[in-house]
């Protein structure tokens, strides 16, 4: 189960860049703006983005920088996405999930990958 919970900032501090939500916190890694970003986005991204022409300008510039990609026809490949999509759920916060599908023909050479093969 998933759950986003916002609290009020106590204090910004712009010389460290760290959000303090109460005078008693420490101010650790976990309080800086960026990470509080990172955490944000990776909660309200899909679980599972579909590589095409309109998604392959933003899909590699944000969110985490660990990519996991799965090459398939979604179409076709029902079982393989409902378990990449379980694994997904799992992990979108350290990983992004990508599906490539094989109409993809310059990322699959990119990966040396033949379609065909079997």
């Amino acid at each position: 189960e998933y759950g986003l919970f916002l609290y009020s900032p106590y204090l910004v501090d712009d010389d460290t860049n760290r959000v303090l939500f109460n005078p008693k916190q420490t101010n650790d890694d976990s309080t800086k703006v960026d990470t509080i970003v990172r955490a944000l986005e990776a909660a309200t991204a899909p679980a599972i983005t579909i590589y095409d022409a309109y998604t392959s300008a933003t899909i590699f510039k944000r969110g985490p920088a660990i990519h996991s990609a799965l090459f398939c026809d979604p179409s076709e490949d029902e079982n393989t996405i409902a378990a990449f999509e379980i694994a997904a759920m799992q992990r979108r916060d350290r990983a992004r999930h990508v599906i490539i599908p094989s109409s993809e023909q310059r990322v699959l050479e990119h990966f040396d990958i033949d379609p065909n093969a079997e």
